[in-house]
């Protein structure tokens, strides 16, 4: 049977949709091309020099079931493309940052732009996520250990080498403890922002989403963001068991590279949950005019 998330983590993910924290408003937001790593091992003129120390990583595609590294996954991808690594499978962060890719796919092949996600997880829960998100699974390559993740240097959680449960982790990064700028982005949820978040209407299903018309369009309405963030988590805590990897990757945060040429035109590491690179400027680092705002 499928394990169930501990209760402490899933009183915190109930408190982290259900319960605006208004505390903690403020807080900062969370390359040039190289062909050999410092190890002297040649690499394709894909993998930029910021990637480089995961080229050797092996990961595996949900589509085949077989290994193969970054350095060979990166080689068919067109000279501009966007490598999203999300957080495990089962995470709020991926599912959100899945959708909204999932809704620019479209524009991105469009404008001959390449991605490649990459996920923490098994191959098969790799295909589950793109089922529930909407993401090509073509576009997405699972890393059952975190091998790439912790080349790369990204956040691997508040106390992580402390000897503390993960999931007592997990929930102190809910709360936003040793997860900058997550509390803010939850408001923001419940709050709205000036900008329009197209992508809601077409993912949000628990509620009819033209409701939010009725307080005006143009905008994010109060609640909608947190109305999707309460769906995805609704769709993931069945799912928990068949999603998650080890439990010591709960906390694993990732990072996004927008490539350009075999140079990175922007690189964003992940400072908490929630805080996965902003689309407009992910978009727009690789040649979109974004004529939707994410």
């Amino acid at each position: 049977l499928p394990r169930a998330p501990p209760p402490m983590a899933l009183r915190a993910g109930v408190a982290l949709m259900v319960v605006p924290l208004c505390a903690a408003l403020l807080g900062p937001a969370g390359p040039r091309a190289g062909a050999a790593r410092g190890d002297g091992v040649r690499l394709h003129a894909a993998v930029p020099e910021s990637v480089s120390p995961a080229a050797r990583a092996m990961l595996v595609s949900p589509t085949t079931g077989r290994e193969m590294s970054l350095d060979m996954a990166l080689r068919p991808l067109p000279k501009t493309y966007i490598l999203a690594f999300m957080t495990h499978f089962g995470d709020l962060s991926s599912w959100e940052y899945a959708q909204q890719l999932a809704f620019h796919l479209p524009e991105l092949r469009a404008s001959g732009v390449g991605l490649l996600a990459v996920g923490i997880g098994t191959a098969g829960a790799a295909t589950k996520f793109a089922e529930c998100t909407g993401l090509d699974l073509d576009c997405i390559l699972a890393d059952p250990t975190g091998e790439a993740y912790k080349a790369l240097g990204f956040n691997s959680g508040v106390l992580s080498k402390a000897p503390v449960s993960p999931y007592a982790r997990l929930a102190l990064m809910l709360a936003g403890i040793g997860s900058e700028g997550t509390i803010r982005e939850v408001i923001r949820g419940y709050v709205g922002k000036p900008q329009e978040e197209k992508w809601l209407r077409d993912t949000i299903r628990i509620v009819d989403s033209s409701r939010f018309d009725t307080i005006g369009t143009g905008y994010t309405r109060p609640f909608e963001l947190a109305t999707l963030r309460l769906q995805n988590m609704v769709e993931i805590l069945p799912l928990w068991g068949e999603l998650v990897p080890d439990a010591d990757l709960v906390t694993q945060q990732g990072g996004t590279y927008v490539v350009v040429d075999g140079r990175v035109v922007l690189e964003h590491a992940d400072s908490g949950i929630l805080r996965y690179a902003p689309l407009p400027a992910t978009l727009a680092a690789a040649g979109l005019a974004v004529p939707r705002k994410a």
